[in-house]
């Protein structure tokens, strides 16, 4: 089977429908080819966290990884603007194997962490000129 995951680079919480995250996230394939991701610098969809799914990259709808809050399904979207393209399996969903997850570092303080993140959520205050709802 295939193998891939991502690197998150700030702690995971609910962010709220907003984003969270930086640069320093990435996805990553091991099989069937080793390639790494990076970020494209285009917007900051980073990290998503909700009470469905945990998501990195893309919008609503159309993620460049996520999964499913089962931890049993996902997705994924080779044509996002956060990471550079992403060759996964040919197909857009997937049943998941195995999950791990890694965290290095001291073990953080939950209400610190929570005090530090602020989920970038959209601006719809605009003051002149017209907002393209897809880019939300």
């Amino acid at each position: 089977g295939n193998m891939f995951g991502a690197h998150a680079s700030t702690s995971w919480c609910d962010t709220e429908g907003g984003w969270t995250g930086n640069g320093e996230c990435f996805i990553f394939s091991i099989k069937p080819n080793m390639e790494i991701f990076h970020s494209t610098g285009e917007n900051e969809h980073f990290q998503m966290l909700s009470c469905d799914s945990l998501a990195m990259g893309g919008k609503q709808g159309s993620y460049g990884l996520e999964l499913h809050s089962d931890l049993k399904s996902g997705s994924y979207n080779g044509s996002i603007e956060t990471f550079n393209t992403i060759r996964l399996p040919s197909r857009s969903t997937f049943e998941i194997g195995h999950v791990e997850v890694w965290g290095l570092g001291p073990e953080p303080d939950e209400k610190i962490e929570r005090a530090k993140n602020k989920p970038r959520l959209a601006n719809w205050k605009i003051r002149d000129g017209t907002v393209d709802m897809q880019d939300l």
